[in-house]
């Protein structure tokens, strides 16, 4: 497939899944928005084949109306199922569009069917795949997520919809609840003291972190996804999905956790069976898919510098600081001359005039205690470490 075809086609998915809340609903003004983009998106899919098939390189297919459009494809003999349709849909949107006419939702809802199907008629016989098919074999980043995707599309071809509807849960504990996983506050002694980087990036809620709650709670793997049902809905609607979505897809496919690379602990309830139809499981692969996409388009949207710490050299003896403020509570650890951390911010102390760097410590052979704090700049040597490198050994004294 041609990457201006798979750009065209990934595009045409983005419209369509974008148009398939508002051709269901019965509002006139929300329905008629809704048949404009699904008019472009099939008018993209119709342009993609015409590219595929090399048309363009003898004529100038991107100067072609909508039906010019479908009298070339019918020209290279290439079918184009519900095409009076499709004409017809085209000149409603003609009425909206450019009459601020509304059309009626009935008829947006079978504009909307027809359009699918034609799209995936056109598409099956060009490119061999369906729409659905072709953007969800392409668009997903990442090998993994990748397969789990393929995999769904082939067991909902196979008609084995229970199968598909783990792989897809799979695929959304991948991307989403794998960031809610308490699993590794099991082993961790509170004793210890609170660890900051076992948290980072989790967004389990901050009391189930904890090694005697999990061991109260936690029955069997599943109870290791703790999700923050608030989180989710902000998180959600930050990469521009329905929540609802989110949770009906979570009801709708048995619960998952990943217990090594290829073990996955499964729970299966009666009620599940009950769930395991056609239409559910292309509906939670939508789902997924879409939540895919918008998070690697997030992603492409961040910007950020790369990651760097320093290395943090002790040029003399100083008591690890709990705040930024030389009078501030010790933390019960003495750093002697020599003796290194790692360093990750440079801040002003609260009186505006000394300087602090923050500092932790992870557990070593020598020390098991986890430990995080402030030592005065001026006690300090600070070296740039880059992220492939080791942040040296760690071996203050007792204070």
């Amino acid at each position: 497939m041609k990457s201006e075809v798979l750009n065209a086609l990934l595009t045409a998915r983005t419209l369509f899944d974008t148009a398939r809340r508002q051709c269901l609903v019965r509002d006139r003004h929300i329905a008629s928005a809704g048949l404009i983009i699904v008019q472009d998106a099939v008018e993209l899919v119709l342009y993609a084949c015409l590219i595929e098939k090399g048309v363009d390189e003898a004529k100038a297919v991107e100067s072609f109306t909508f039906d010019q459009l479908i009298g070339e494809l019918k020209r290279i003999g290439l079918a184009v199922i519900k095409s009076g349709t499709l004409k017809a849909m085209n000149k409603q949107r003609v009425l909206i569009k450019h009459h601020a006419q509304l059309a009626e939702p009935a008829a947006v809802r079978q504009y909307y069917k027809a359009s699918l199907l034609a799209a995936d008629s056109l598409l099956t016989e060009v490119v061999g795949k369906p729409l659905r098919q072709v953007v969800l074999a392409d668009a997903v980043s990442g090998p993994e997520l990748k397969a789990l995707i393929d995999e769904t599309t082939k067991h909902i071809d196979d008609q084995r919809y229970m199968e598909a509807l783990i792989a897809t849960r799979k695929a959304l504990f991948l991307a989403v609840e794998k960031d809610y996983d308490i699993r590794k506050w099991e082993e961790h002694d509170p004793a210890q003291g609170t660890n900051l980087l076992l948290g980072v990036g989790n967004k389990a809620p901050y009391y189930t972190r904890d090694n005697t709650w999990i061991q109260r709670n936690v029955t069997n793997p599943l109870d290791y996804i703790q999700l923050d049902h608030e989180r989710i809905h902000i998180e959600m609607m930050e990469l521009g999905i329905d929540p609802t979505e989110f949770f009906n897809v979570w009801r709708l496919t048995p619960k998952v956790y990943r217990l090594s690379a290829d073990v996955w602990a499964i729970d299966m309830e009666p009620r599940t069976e009950t769930v395991a139809t056609e239409n559910n499981a292309r509906y939670c692969l939508d789902v997924v898919v879409s939540i895919l996409m918008n998070q690697q388009l997030r992603k492409r949207l961040v910007r950020s510098p790369d990651y760097r710490s320093w290395k943090v050299r002790l040029i003399r003896s100083q008591p690890l600081l709990k705040r930024a403020a030389l009078d501030a509570e010790h933390q019960g650890v003495t750093f002697v001359e020599g003796d290194s951390c790692v360093g990750i911010h440079v801040v002003s102390g609260f009186d505006g005039k000394e300087q602090f760097v923050r500092v932790f410590s992870m557990p070593t052979e020598a020390r098991q205690q986890f430990f995080e704090g402030y030592l005065p700049l001026e006690a300090c040597e600070l070296e740039v470490e880059l992220p492939q490198r080791s942040s040296g050994a760690l071996s203050p004294s007792d204070g």
